[in-house]
């Protein structure tokens, strides 16, 4: 190599690179990136459209729901509670009534997961929340309503076994007290709510609790105006 002159070198390596860049680079450039940049488009368009549909579904149940989520903190501008804080009676709420479900075996749903001991059922952790707003116009105007949708997993404790995914989804009657960069969960006051339970098995049945439990009395339910219903219902919304 050192007898070689550096011209030559030079030449070399530049016929050898622009080859290689015609042969190689440039049609895989053409097979390989549209499909890329067709498929990202494809698959960002499907998740926007698939979240969208989503948004709609939970709107369309929550404003069939008589079932209401009362916290028993009250919300101020005085005092910020922390999301922690929200969370965990919201978790609680939704436990109790997935608990009464099973205890009354409403439309089959203790027979179908054969919990034979409610007490062993339990919610995991938070696994994911979504915030969708319907409003045309601008935050706390009278028209700006606040949708929460929570994912939790729901347990057997002795087992440690996961046996459904339970989303819940709260639409704030109230309007939104705090402002700026504060967590929307603070936001979160007395709303319609729903309670969805799915099976981990493939093709599994689904549950839909939109009602007040059967035990219920109204004690938690401070306003007036709250519906008690007579009758807890769980609704099966398919296979």
């Amino acid at each position: 190599m050192s007898d070689i002159p550096d011209w030559v070198k030079l030449f070399g390596g530049i016929t050898l690179g622009a080859y290689f860049f015609i042969t190689v680079a440039i049609p895989a450039l053409i097979v390989v990136v549209p499909p890329l940049l067709i498929g990202g488009y494809i698959y960002t368009k499907g998740s926007q459209f698939w979240r969208k549909r989503q948004a709609n579904t939970q709107w369309d149940l929550v404003n069939h729901s008589s079932l209401v989520f009362n916290p028993q903190t009250r919300r101020s501008l005085s005092l910020l509670p922390s999301p922690e804080q929200i969370n965990t009676e919201i978790a609680n709420f939704q436990l109790n009534r997935i608990i009464d479900a099973f205890w009354a075996n409403e439309n089959g749903i203790s027979d179908y997961f054969r919990v034979e001991n409610v007490d062993r059922l339990a919610l995991g952790t938070l696994e994911g929340v979504q915030y969708n707003y319907d409003s045309n116009s601008s935050l706390f105007s009278k028209d700006y309503t606040l949708l929460v949708t929570q994912q939790r997993s729901l347990y057997d404790t002795q087992s440690s076994k996961k046996i459904a995914n339970c989303i819940l989804s709260l639409k704030c009657l109230e309007p939104p007290l705090f402002e700026g960069g504060v967590d929307p969960t603070a936001n979160i006051g007395k709303s319609s709510s729903v309670i969805q339970i799915s099976a981990m098995a493939l093709g599994g049945r689904k549950f839909l609790i939109d009602t007040p439990s059967i035990y219920s009395d109204g004690d938690n339910n401070d306003d007036d105006d709250v519906i008690i219903n007579v009758k807890g219902r769980t609704r099966n919304v398919g296979q």
